[in-house]
């Protein structure tokens, strides 16, 4: 089961799922769609990354922690929080978990 052990992002010793922080983000109002992903880091193995696309443009990242902090723990909030127009996806339509 190669593709569950890609799922899974490793941070300082910690495992997240990548699924229960993007239905999470999309809870926030104003975000339509969020990719998260696993970003190499040299101390920590990987930090938890994030894609997100807004329909709201005042939106902060600030914002988006607050609320996140509510619902998760601290080692699963991403670290990098980047605003995108579209998320890449595979050929099936699905969002591809391969490590950025």
């Amino acid at each position: 089961f190669l593709s569950r052990k890609i799922e899974v992002i490793n941070t300082g010793g910690y495992k997240v799922n990548p699924n229960e922080v993007e239905h999470s983000l999309r809870q926030i109002e104003g975000i339509l769609d969020a990719f998260v992903f696993g970003k190499k880091n040299s101390l920590l193995g990987n930090i938890v990354s994030c894609e997100i696309i807004c329909s709201d443009e005042s939106l902060t990242e600030k914002q988006i922690r607050r609320f996140l902090q509510k619902m998760l723990q601290e080692f699963k909030i991403p670290r990098v929080i980047k605003f995108v127009d579209k998320i890449s996806l595979t050929r099936t339509g699905k969002i591809s978990r391969n490590f950025k």
